[in-house]
């Protein structure tokens, strides 16, 4: 499904719809800035194909439906930036979380309660960034709840990313936390953590060099800031040699640093302000550090910051490396009880309580200035605001609170501040309001940034007279915000403007010509809106600006805008000629007019070369129309043109694979036709896309510096050309080609990504083990490959080669649809994949089990989906085959010839989601079945066993399988009453146990906990009435069939008359 229309799009009414749950083949759902608002439907739980949903800066509000993290195919899910609307408590428990799920993006919402334990155990977990929400209670692994078999399996080994900072997350630090061997970025600052760091809590072998470093600065960032951490740094005893960020300031540490701190051959940044350290700093063992390393004058230092410890610290530290106040500057009364109502409400504390860690950076000048510079930090993140007090300071010259959670709206008392310069109070996303007027009459004001906030109302209110406006503003960022209404033409007498970023809010009506006067813009940023009219208004700011003899009509638009570099309208509703911004284009450096409804039919070109060298144009997604030739200048140059999605026919100038785009060209999406011209051998441009056109011919030679090719959905026929070294990504999907071998990939060092799928390709599968020792994605599917199938045309290398250490190496490989015969080999389970798709072939013989090499079990860790459905295996499931993919969560093995009984199909940390054995002749009892999946009761979503021999009653152990959302048992032997605690299933969608010999009453709650639950019970010998929550199925779903089954939809049940005897 293609993604929403941005905020700058239409629109649409109200919310998401109810209906979205009806698009059963629906795997993306992309709605990202769309102005959606109102509670998410929980339809959205019924997509069980589902793989990717994104709906990130909307006005969601309500709780997230629990049954969406459940989906069997989910793999990202990213509802951030909802203005704070999404609330409740996220789901817990063994059964709330698919095991397919990696990526988990929730920050920037109000979400509450407990944080859900259950998420940080999924075992495909990489990314969780649930930051600044209201999330409480300990860290997984400690305290109370971590059990008596301690914190063993809190957490997944494949985290790579964990962000919980700005929440209300209380207690120590587990130890648990080591089990995070992949960890490269934890984020736990801002939160109520106390108690000491634990010895070695932070170590971890390096995977590269084997040495045992400091985890969190040896995977990349630690962040422990602002919390109430205490005791010593002796944790931290080894840091990394390579990069690394260590932030342990804004805590209750205390001590000395540890001498590690100080190497000189340290490649990273640490950071212990405002903590409680002592103890010496400067001596003849530090000096050649801090002689490389120092920042002198100021108390930031390039590598380690030290400033607002104790006092002995700073004398330690000698002459000129921390500022010292200057003498005989006190402040007023008023003044300092102004500066403790400010911090105490920045801290979230009553005004005068006695908030801990307060601080600021104080810059004396000689008596002039007193906390001249103003930076205190709200400490917990969700109850911090800005009191009216700082109206009293009346020297502050620089406020700078940005990237926190400050709540609340702009006091007016901001406005006399007559002094203030610089006023940064950007991603404070519970930040509200309308911006006061008075703001824009500072005097001495020359940089406004409120970006990435909640803040209402209009930009600059139309009644605000010009002359209110000071002239000294530079530069002024209020984008990501909800702002509305339409542009006052009265910014145009902020006529220092050199910034102007308007983007990523709900502006509407055209562009004021007023915008002309501003004749110092050198960066106008208007994206993501809803500005309509003609592009030209842009033409009315030249009229205006000519009225006023500004400047002259002859330079164009560039006469107006002389300065101006860098401009950004995409994704409003604009329309208009877009050949009339080519004049722009030769003082540009980037210019991005897409995702609007501008036209062109041609001409003298959409842009020029000019003083910037080349430009940076992006006019994709539009309604440009006609041939492509017509709209390249001639001996023109751009270092990125983008001109998919619109309506561009004719053939492709050869001029464009010569020398005229350097970076980046983007044709995808129209109407090209004719062959693809020649790569010039000297070509620098990286990215190549000529998809979803009409281009036929063959593909030229790969030359060049080119890393990224996507020739897909074309007509292209041929082979594959040759591949040279610079190419990673090599997209040829969809096309006619019919010739592929090894000899093109000889020099393919760095292919990481192959797609030639539904091509027509014939003959054996190609080897290509040598060639591609880098691939992790090899799509060869929907061609009419034949032959048998060798370890050489699954191109990983073996353990030994040492190219799978990482837990990024999680490569997939698709054969499918093809005509593949004979065994498969047991080698072609490369320890690198993660993915093996062989399905629709004609694979025959038994599946082997894994060739183990080297790391016995270990060596297949990573596979986790296998599809070998549609073959013609035989025989029965191997044991050793399962106890050989401990990450499973995927397993097809329908539509084959696999016989005799099912082995466990769960064992030890095994998770299967998706188990799907249909169409074969399976023997055995049902209640065997289930017992092989009793380990996976909590996460076993999709259990498909039609069409085999299963028997035997359905135990009452189903109930178990709490997370089961879809039970397809048709077409086996099964025989007595159905359990009554089937009904017990809420995640339950579909329950098809049709055709089989079923006897007894149906459950009279059945389907009363889960109302959209689908079921199809026909074909058996089922008695009694039809209870009342499946009485508005149709007839199908009882019929034929159960000829003692009656009530709605059936025929009405009959009453029994008593009987008149005699007395």
């Amino acid at each position: 499904m293609p993604g929403g229309p941005g905020r700058g799009g239409s629109c649409p009414p109200g919310g998401l719809s109810r209906a979205v749950g009806d698009l059963a083949e629906l795997s993306s759902l992309i709605l990202r800035h769309s102005c959606l608002a109102g509670e998410m439907p929980d339809s959205v739980s019924r997509l069980q194909k589902l793989t990717e949903i994104v709906m990130t800066d909307n006005g969601f509000s309500g709780s997230i439906p629990p049954g969406l993290f459940r989906l069997p195919a989910l793999r990202l899910v990213d509802l951030s930036a909802n203005g704070g609307g999404l609330s409740g408590s996220l789901p817990d428990g063994p059964d709330a979380y698919s095991p397919s799920l990696e990526k988990v993006l929730l920050a920037g919402n109000a979400l509450s309660g407990e944080l859900p334990r259950e998420l940080l155990r999924a075992p495909a977990l990489y990314w969780a960034d649930l930051q600044s929400n209201n999330l409480t209670g300990e860290l997984p692994g400690g305290g109370a709840k971590a059990g008596a078999a301690g914190a063993a399996g809190a957490y997944s080994r494949s985290i790579e990313r964990l962000l919980l900072r700005n929440n209300s997350l209380s207690g120590g630090l587990p130890t648990a936390l080591a089990e995070m061997t992949a960890l490269e970025q934890l984020d736990l600052g801002g939160n109520r953590l106390s108690g000491s760091v634990p010895p070695d809590l932070f170590l971890a072998v390096d995977p590269q060099t084997g040495r045992r470093v400091t985890m969190g600065g040896g995977y990349g960032s630690l962040n422990l800031s602002f919390n109430s951490l205490s005791g010593s740094l002796s944790a931290f005893s080894v840091l990394p040699s390579r990069s690394y960020v260590l932030d342990l300031s804004h805590n209750n540490f205390s001590g000395g640093i540890p001498e590690v701190f100080f190497s000189s051959d340290s490649n990273g940044r640490v950071d212990v302000r405002f903590n409680a350290l002592s103890g010496p700093l400067y001596d003849a063992r530090r000096r050649e550090f801090e002689d490389k390393r120092f920042d002198k004058g100021t108390d930031v230092w390039d590598y380690l910051r030290v400033s607002n410890n104790s006092a002995a610290m700073a004398r330690a530290v000698g002459a000129g490396y921390l500022p010292a106040p200057s003498p005989g500057v006190q402040a007023s009364a008023a003044e300092t009880a102004a500066l403790l109502a400010v911090r105490d409400a920045l801290l979230g504390a009553a005004v005068g309580g006695a908030a801990e860690g307060a601080g600021g950076e104080a810059v004396a000048d000689g008596g002039n200035s007193w906390w001249a510079e103003l930076g205190l930090p709200a400490r917990n993140g969700q109850n911090g605001w800005l009191s009216v007090a700082l109206g009293q300071l009346t020297r502050l010259t620089s406020l700078r609170i940005s990237h926190h959670t400050l709540s609340g709206s702009l006091p007016a008392s901001l406005s006399l501040l007559s002094r203030l310069v610089s006023l940064d109070l950007a991603s404070n996303r519970h930040l509200s309001g309308a911006i006061p007027p008075a703001l824009y009459a500072l005097p001495a004001l020359t940089e406004l940034t409120l970006r990435g906030n909640s803040l209402k109302g209009a930009v600059l209110p139309s009644s605000t007279p010009a002359a209110a406006l000071s002239p000294s503003l530079e530069s002024l960022d209020v984008g990501e915000n909800q702002l509305s209404g339409s542009i006052a033409s009265t910014i145009g007498a902020l006529t220092s403007l050199t910034r102007l970023a308007l983007d990523h809010n709900r502006l509407e009506g055209s562009m004021p010509g007023k915008l002309g006067a501003l004749w110092m813009l050198r960066d106008l940023q208007l994206q993501g809106n809803a500005l309509q009219g003609d592009s030209t208004a842009l033409a009315a700011a030249v009229d205006a600006a000519a009225a006023s003899g500004s400047s002259s009509r002859m330079w164009g638009l560039g006469g107006v805008f002389p300065l101006l570099t860098s401009l950004d309208f995409s994704s409003n509703q604009l329309s208009g000629d877009a050949a009339m911004l080519a004049p722009l284009t030769g003082q540009f450096s980037y210019l991005n007019a897409s995702h609007n409804n501008l036209t062109c039919s041609g001409g003298s070109g959409l842009w020029k070369a000019g003083q910037n060298g080349r430009p940076h144009l992006d006019l994709s997604h539009n309604c440009i129309s006609g041939a492509l030739e017509n709209l390249v200048p001639v001996n023109s140059l751009a270092s990125v043109l983008r001109l998919a999605h619109n309506q561009i026919s004719g053939s492709i100038p050869a001029s464009l694979l010569q020398q005229t785009v350097g970076e980046e060209l983007d044709l995808s999406h129209n109407l090209l036709s004719g062959t693809i011209p020649p790569i010039d051998n000297n070509l620098s441009m990286d990215v190549l896309d000529l998809s979803y056109n009409q281009l036929s011919g063959t593909i030229p030679a790969l030359q060049g510096s080119l890393e990224r090719c996507d020739f897909s959905h074309n007509q292209v026929a041929g082979g594959i050309p040759q591949v040279m070294p610079a190419l990673r990504h090599l997209n040829a999907s969809w096309n006619r080609l019919n010739k592929i071998d090894s000899s093109p990939f000889g020099y393919a060092y760095s292919l990481k990504t192959l797609d030639v799928s539904h091509n027509a390709f014939a003959g054996g599968l190609p080897a290509l083990s040598v060639e591609l020792t880098r691939l992790t994605y090899l799509d060869l599917s929907f061609n009419a490959f034949s032959g048998s199938l060798a370890p050489q045309h699954v191109p990983f290398p073996a353990p030994e080669a040492g190219a799978c250490i990482s837990f990024q190496s999680k490569a997939e490989v698709r054969l499918s649809h093809n005509a593949l015969t004979g065994s498969i080999p047991g080698a072609v389970f490369s320890p690198c994949l993660a993915l093996l798709d062989l399905s629709h072939n004609q694979l025959s013989s038994p599946i082997p089990a894994p060739v183990l090499r080297n790391n016995e079990r270990s060596s297949l860790l990573r596979l986790s989906h296998l599809d070998l459905s549609s073959n013609k295996l035989t025989g029965s499931i191997s044991s050793a085959l399962i106890a050989a993919l401990p990450a499973l969560t995927h397993l097809d093995l329908s539509r084959n010839k696999l016989k005799g009984p099912l082995p466990a199909l769960c064992q030890g940390q095994q998770r299967i989601a998706t188990l799907l054995l249909s169409s074969n002749s399976f023997s055995g009892s049902v209640s065997s079945l289930l017992s092989s999946c009793a380990s996976c009761t909590s996460s076993l979503l999709s259990l498909n066993i039609s069409s085999n021999q299963l028997s035997g009653p359905i135990p009452s152990s189903l109930s178990l399988f709490t997370a089961l959302q879809s039970l397809v048992a048709a077409r086996n032997r099964m025989s007595g009453s159905i359990p009554a605690g089937v009904a017990s299933l809420k995640a339950l969608q579909a329950l098809d146990l049709s055709w089989n010999g079923l006897s007894g009453a149906i459950p009279a709650l059945l389907r009363a906990a889960a109302p959209s639950l689908h079921v199809q019970l026909a074909g058996n010998a089922l008695s009694g009435s039809v209870p009342q929550p499946l009485s508005d199925l149709p007839l199908s779903c009882f019929r034929p069939g159960n000829p003692k089954l009656c009530g709605t939809p059936l025929p009405a049940c009959k009453t029994s008359k008593p009987r008149k005897g005699r007395w």
